[in-house]
């Protein structure tokens, strides 16, 4: 798609492919596309917007939808946004920016219209209007697979719409249902309940995580008492063993009188 060399290589490669792209008396190519497009390439300075500048000489594109990848991203709406999940890395945004100036500017992409001047003259004559085609969208480019295995690589990190198997339309439309009040796709909803279960998951793990300090606290001021020899839980003491323990307190009492009566003693000979 991209390229930096003076003559754009992508014009040999559909000679090759038995594609040549139609020229006016003026030497100005075709450009097949027709949405933001020029109907003839033409010679212009493409501002300072230096990854579409290599389609300077001969670019089918207008400068006002190449000004940066912010107005290339935004030239279809907001729910064609390439970056809808996440902002990109610099590395895969490159890779897109590519794809826009090439879309936007190289006339050989219109060799690759899903739907020739001959399709769409029929479903006009028939409808009055352009109803199941177009001339926008392309079909069946060949892209060098050197160049899709960087394009993977760079962006393999980076997060984009899968609804539908990542298909640019049914992304886009999964996009507008959501940002409606009123409606909800599966997918949307499946992300609701997803989202239900973590929050569930969450609170539990609180719960059960205050319930378990809750126990090793107890279990210390168990242990550590009883370490000490200080039971803080035994049997009630039997009748016998209410006695002895009423003896030993008399017996107790008994010792310390006798005790004090010894000092006396000994205090009285010393004076």
């Amino acid at each position: 798609m991209g390229f930096f060399d003076l003559e754009n290589p992508n014009d040999q490669i559909s000679l090759l492919l038995n594609k040549p792209i139609e020229v006016n008396s003026e030497g100005e190519q075709k450009c097949g596309l027709h949405y933001y497009h020029l109907n003839y390439t033409v010679q212009q300075k493409l501002g300072e917007y230096s990854q579409c500048q290599y389609y300077h000489s001969n670019s089918c594109c207008k400068n006002s939808t190449i000004t940066s990848f912010e107005q290339l991203n935004a030239n279809y709406g907001e729910e064609y946004h390439i970056d809808r999940c996440g902002p990109l890395s610099e590395s895969c945004k490159n890779y897109f920016i590519m794809e826009g100036c090439f879309y936007e500017c190289d006339a050989n992409a219109g060799l690759y219209r899903m739907f020739s001047d001959e399709q769409v003259a029929l479903d006009v004559a028939a409808n009055g209007s352009m109803t199941w085609t177009n001339k926008w969208q392309m079909y069946n480019m060949p892209i060098k697979s050197g160049f899709c295995d960087n394009w993977y690589a760079s962006c393999y990190n980076d997060y984009f719409c899968s609804d539908d198997s990542g298909d640019f339309f049914s992304c886009a439309n999964l996009f507008t249902q959501t940002a409606s009040p009123t409606i909800a796709s599966p997918a949307v909803a499946e992300l609701a309940k997803l989202q239900k279960w973590n929050d569930t998951l969450t609170s539990v793990t609180v719960v059960f995580g205050f319930i378990g300090l809750l126990l090793i606290a107890f279990t210390c001021y168990v242990i550590y008492p009883e370490r000490r020899g200080l039971a803080l839980f035994a049997p009630p003491a039997s009748a016998d063993e209410k006695q002895r323990l009423n003896e030993l307190k008399v017996d107790n009492v008994g010792e310390v009188g006798e005790d004090e009566e010894r000092s006396d003693e000994v205090g009285n000979r010393e004076l």
